[in-house]
């Protein structure tokens, strides 16, 4: 019988304690939502202000130091401005590539310079 007082006086002390404390509780609970509110608008707005532009690759046409379209007897090599790789001018594998998209150099250095690698097929 004197555990059930010890606790039936522990629970009276502790709602005691709480009604002094209640108001704090509660103030303390209304700014933490209020904040979160402030918080999660702010976020929201700042999301939908910045703006995502897709990246894009912008080739102009004399960015390289090549001719487009070479004369007769100067391109020996060919590469496309997607692609990595450098073609010889003959190979099946050159022909494939789109007219616009073909770039000419005269030399295998040229064609290294500018960053491209040689082909495996040809």
């Amino acid at each position: 019988m004197d555990n059930k007082n010890t606790l039936q006086q522990f629970k009276k002390e502790i709602k005691i304690w709480w009604e002094a404390h209640e108001p704090e509780f509660f103030l303390i609970a209304v700014v933490v939502l209020v904040s979160s509110i402030i918080f999660g608008a702010w976020r929201f707005l700042l999301i939908e202000s910045y703006e995502v532009h897709p990246r894009k690759i912008v080739i102009e046409e004399n960015a390289f130091s090549i001719s487009p379209k070479p004369g007769l007897g100067q391109a020996r090599f060919v590469a496309s401005v997607n692609g990595a790789k450098y073609y010889p001018a003959a190979c099946k594998a050159a022909n494939r590539i789109k007219e616009e998209n073909r770039l000419w150099f005269t030399s295998e250095q040229e064609a290294r310079e500018m960053g491209y690698a040689p082909s495996a097929q040809c």
